[in-house]
């Protein structure tokens, strides 16, 4: 129908005015839009549902190509902000569960002020290296009788040669003050690259 429509009664639009035509287009596109799967995307996670939000303003207010480069430039600072300061989780040891689990979602979990338990949630890389040091420079200030630093590294999937060289840095500090480091649960690809820097 719409073929016909193009191919034999294009000349009739000439007659109409633009503020009919806009109201036509504006119907058509009204119907592409789904309202429900913005508000989806939103409850997810805001900073998706404002990636959407900006795209969607900027192509309607100003053009396509520049909606579209706006909202993936915003995705890469969101995506750059998420990375560069990720979740960094104490961990305490929750008997029922039988399991260190983080002590925001299990606060009953058992802590020592001997031992800090702490997982660390993404990819090591410099961006990040030195968030995680100071993140521990100030869980460490409070326990004065630390003696052993556990970084629980079952989300670190990936390490970079600077987050390689902070680790060493901040493993020679914590032992020149006699609190022992530990990494656990540390993927292969990330071990091999560990042992492979010595």
């Amino acid at each position: 129908m719409i073929l016909v429509v193009l191919l034999f009664l294009t000349p009739l639009f000439y007659y109409l005015p633009n503020a009919a035509l806009a109201a036509v287009i504006l119907v058509a596109v009204y119907g592409l839009l789904d309202f429900e799967e913005a508000r989806h995307i939103f409850r997810i996670r805001a900073s998706d549902g404002l990636v959407l939000l900006i795209t969607m303003c900027l192509t309607i207010l100003v053009g396509v190509e520049q909606g579209i480069i706006a909202g993936a430039l915003f995705a890469l600072l969101v995506f750059i902000r998420r990375t560069a300061y990720p979740r960094i989780v104490e961990l305490g040891y929750v008997e029922r569960e039988d399991a260190f689990l983080g002590q925001n979602s299990y606060p009953e979990g058992c802590t020592s002020p001997r031992v800090l338990v702490v997982r660390f949630d993404a990819r090591l890389y410099f961006a990040n290296i030195s968030f995680l040091e100071d993140w521990l420079l100030s869980a460490t200030a409070e326990r004065p009788d630390l003696k052993v630093l556990v970084i629980d590294c079952r989300g670190v999937n990936g390490i970079d040669v600077t987050a390689i060289e902070g680790l060493e840095n901040m493993i020679s500090e914590y032992r020149s003050r006699g609190v022992e480091v530990l990494l656990t649960h540390v993927k292969p690809q990330v071990r091999h690259r560990l042992m492979s820097a010595g």
